[in-house]
């Protein structure tokens, strides 16, 4: 599932990805025969009604990338995308005089890492503005056998700049080594670049090429020549991905809430998981991979039952939300094996409880059938540790030895109910593990699981029994070179923003255990990063003044989410701007990010980290557990304090449907 969650980070780089990825493409650059120039009838005796449907919605652009696209981002239309981005929060703060040190810096630093090496299709966001004015389009394809990824610029008007463009990323690649050729397809003539090859990595390329309304930029021939020739068609060939009911029902479903229908969308985006998966770890891997194929075992465990994700964004002009958007998660409900824990029942409140403090970073709650995911995460288990009956052995182990003594099922299970509440808080000063997490979880026998929880913290080495208000802590101490507290090896996958870990060549990488502290009150299991976060919900749920439902920006948002989506839910969140990111930006500003432990900074570490290339995998100085060095400079951003006020409350909802997961959230004005 991680590496599976980590490719919907293709939504949130989807400004850096107009650069482009360079991918293998071999080709002879000799003129191709012309092809396709007799345009023919759309053949579409497989999609019945859909075609015809898809066929009226689609634009010219969108209709040439075929059913191999495993990823597709849309701008309808770039001026009107920039004027109303221009009004939201996030576009004043992008253009505010104090940030402007940084953005040209962090801007040249981008560049140099992208162009560097050569093999990217070297189009930055400047020159996409100077170029384009209608859609833009972005696409990463897999053929079953390569990896591709093709960009679409509508540049009506403005051919001109168009061609000084080509002329000045030919100039620059040649001057960092490339070789240039000319080809042409159905009458379209085209400029190849050859890069040189970059040890570690294939050969990579770079074709452009320029219609009427167009240009077009791909790092495979073969996508590259199918492009010209499907733009030059009158509708739509039989493989089209608009043809696809998958995608189609995707992008459908996120176009029949009536509350966002004054609104044009500015921003849609499809992923299949899966073969996206596999365009990242073929672009970044190739021949690399070694050990266990962990993205094979997701899909053998039925988590291919994720079939596609997508969804639009809305730049709004309302005196309330900046920007809205919408999510459909498609998921076969033919689940089998471990993607039977993709179970969410929906719940009818959600709404945080009185003792979710108001100054809360994040509230998240969700409804999850817990005792159905342990069950189901057995098989999981079995096939990543290699032994048919690892998943029983362990439980059984665990509860036969003397030291622990735990039954997993009677002891913690069977007492959990679906509810899980959790929420943060910042502490100062900031530092890595500035965030306090506290998580709750609704219990079926509070007296038994009382017991339970009770016996499980005094046969545990690591925890001190604590008394507070009556109540027993059991508080998590961390203990150096602690042989009783279990080691657990890393389990990734390599692709881009991906930790590159390999069983064969690293012996074991270890996670510590997380620290925590838990205490039994009342109905509610109180799990918490620090004992002082234990103690204070026990005095918010005995009496609590300042809940975070009665904050004015929490009651703004909830009536937002709940106007977006009326029914029942089975996820629900909540992120105050002004002190979610305090942690994540002071991290960043002071080179601190690759040592981030909350969430957004991980997730940003995720994009922002260049992965390994195989001489620095097997470099003698290469040690998985050292933490790396930021890769961006990022000493010129102003004082958090200084940007606060672009900063404003977000949140979602999801509602768990037949066939998937429909997400609705805003950014609050």
């Amino acid at each position: 599932m991680k590496y599976v969650f980590r490719t919907l980070l293709f939504v949130s780089a989807i400004s850096s990805v107009f650069v482009g990825t360079s991918l293998e493409a071999g080709f002879d650059s000799t003129n191709d025969s012309k092809v396709g120039e007799k345009k023919e009838a759309t053949r579409d005796a497989t999609s019945g009604n859909l075609s015809t449907e898809a066929r009226k919605a689609a634009s010219r652009t969108e209709r040439i990338f075929p059913q191999t696209t495993k990823a597709l981002g849309i701008i309808p239309n770039l001026d009107r995308f920039l004027a109303n981005l221009e009004k939201t929060k996030l576009g004043k703060l992008a253009t505010d005089p104090k940030m402007e040190p940084f953005l040209v810096d962090f801007k040249r630093q981008l560049e140099e890492r992208l162009f560097k090496n050569g093999g990217s299709l070297a189009i930055s966001w400047e020159d996409l503005q100077a170029i384009g004015g209608g859609e833009v389009l972005i696409g990463a394809m897999h053929n079953g056998t390569r990896p591709a990824s093709l960009l679409t610029i509508e540049i009506s008007g403005k051919e001109a700049a168009a061609k000084a463009l080509l002329q000045k990323i030919e100039a620059r690649q040649k001057a960092d080594g490339a070789t240039v050729t000319r080809g042409t397809s159905s009458g379209v003539s085209y400029t190849v670049l050859t890069f040189p090859v970059r040890e570690g990595f294939r050969q990579k390329f770079a074709f452009y090429g320029l219609t009427d309304k167009y240009l077009l930029a791909c790092d495979q021939k073969t996508e590259f020549t199918n492009a010209i020739r499907r733009l030059q068609e009158e509708g739509p060939q039989s493989d089209a991905l608009i043809l696809s009911p998958k995608y189609d029902s995707i992008l459908k479903r996120c176009s029949q809430n009536p509350a966002l229908a004054p609104y044009n969308h500015e921003l849609s985006w499809y992923i299949d998981p899966f073969g996206y998966a596999q365009v990242a770890r073929d672009y970044y891997e190739g021949e690399r991979q070694r050990g266990k194929d962990f993205l094979k075992i997701l899909k053998e465990q039925g988590f291919d039952a994720i079939e596609g994700v997508g969804g639009k964004v809305y730049f709004t002009a309302d005196n309330q939300v900046d920007i809205y958007h919408q999510t459909f998660v498609s998921i076969s409900p033919e689940k089998k094996l471990a993607a039977r824990m993709l179970k969410f029942p929906n719940s009818n409140d959600l709404t945080p409880p009185a003792w979710v403090p108001e100054d809360s970073t994040t509230y998240l709650a969700l409804s999850w059938d817990i005792s159905n995911a342990f069950e189901s995460f057995g098989s999981l288990y079995n096939a990543i540790g290699g032994e048919e009956d690892l998943f029983e052995d362990t439980i059984e182990s665990l509860k036969n030895e003397e030291s622990t003594n735990i039954d997993l099922r009677n002891d913690i299970i069977r007492h959990l109910s679906n509810e899980i509440f959790s929420f943060t808080e910042l502490k100062k000063p900031i530092v890595p593990d500035s965030e306090s997490r506290v998580v709750i979880l609704t219990l079926n026998d509070p007296k038994a699981a009382g017991e339970s929880f009770n016996r499980i913290g005094s046969r545990e080495p690591n925890f001190q029994r604590r008394t507070y208000k009556g109540y027993t802590i059991w508080e998590g101490i961390e203990e150096e070179d602690d042989d009783s507290m279990p080691e657990i090896p890393v389990l990734s996958i390599d692709g881009p923003g991906f930790e590159v870990y390999h069983e064969e060549e690293v012996d074991e990488e270890v996670v510590e255990m997380a620290v925590i502290s838990y205490a039994v009150v009342g109905k509610h299991l109180v799990v918490g990063t620090t004992i002082d976060g234990v103690k204070q919900t026990i005095d918010r749920i005995e009496n609590s003044e300042k809940p975070l439902a009665k904050r004015t920006n929490y009651q703004r948002l909830h009536t937002v989410l709940t106007n977006l989506n009326t029914g029942p839910k089975s996820f629900y969140f909540y992120l105050n701007g002004k002190t979610a990111y305090h942690t994540t930006y002071e991290l960043f500003r002071t080179g601190k990010m690759p040592e981030a432990t909350n969430l957004i900074g991980q997730a940003l570490n995720a994009i922002l980290t260049e992965p390994l290339t195989e001489a620095e995998f097997e470099s003698d100085d290469f040690n998985p557990t050292v933490t790396r060095e930021q890769e961006f400079d990022a000493r010129k951003l102003p004082p958090f304090a200084e940007i606060t006020q672009y900063l404003g409350t977000a949140g979602f909802s999801i509602t768990s449907e037949t066939d998937g997961l429909y997400i609705s959230g805003a950014l609050l004005k």
